[in-house]
């Protein structure tokens, strides 16, 4: 929290703003880079890539990447669709 804090008071006044705006709309870009954030700092083998619940063994395992391979982790079914559908609207998004 100290760290959200420090953030907070280096931001200037038009910055405050639109966090405030963003926050009190839900905003998908503020989930999205937490969810992104944490899916880089968990240790895709003991947590769940989507809702980071902690593992002991894995029931869904999917290898992503060409150059560097990443092995993800998913708790349950459910958590491994939902994972494929937030990569189908990404790549959707970056098409257009």
């Amino acid at each position: 929290m100290k760290k959200i804090v420090w953030l907070i008071n280096s931001m200037d006044l038009e910055e405050l703003r639109d966090l405030q705006k963003d926050i009190e709309n839900n905003s998908e870009i503020i989930k999205k880079a937490l969810w992104s954030r944490m899916q880089d700092l968990s240790n895709s083998d003991k947590f769940c890539a989507t809702c980071f619940r902690e593992l002991k063994n894995p029931k869904y395992t999917l290898i992503v990447g060409d150059k560097f391979k990443r092995r993800l982790s998913f708790c349950e079914i459910d958590c491994f669709h939902h994972y494929l559908r937030n990569v189908e609207e990404l790549r959707e998004e970056l098409m257009h």
